[in-house]
């Protein structure tokens, strides 16, 4: 299944990125792409939720700590919604990603 992203604005100032499929190297160019646009933007929180997410593998993870480091350096800040999948859970916790910055 092809990743897929949709956005919702809950609160004023917190993006939600929904991702839905896999996250595999060809697709983490698309997630990196779409978070750096994200980071770019004015919201204090980004939120990526992985609820959706079968598979994730280093280059997704590698998309997502960019992105949180990116938010830091302008005082903004990631959350993450983890993967129902537990080896894609896994990999998050491995990363140090999932305590760090819970959505």
């Amino acid at each position: 299944m092809a990743l897929t992203f949709a956005c919702r604005t809950p609160n004023p100032g917190v993006v939600v990125l929904v991702c839905s499929g896999r996250v595999d190297p060809v697709a983490a160019v698309s997630l990196r792409r779409e978070l750096r646009d994200l980071c770019e933007g004015e919201a204090d929180r980004v939120i990526v939720d992985l609820s959706r997410v079968g598979q994730l593998d280093a280059a997704g993870v590698a998309a997502i700590a960019g992105a949180a480091a990116a938010l830091r350096r302008r005082g903004a800040d990631l959350g993450i919604v983890p993967p129902m999948v537990s080896g894609a859970v896994r990999i998050l916790q491995y990363s140090g990603l999932v305590p760090m910055f819970p959505a």
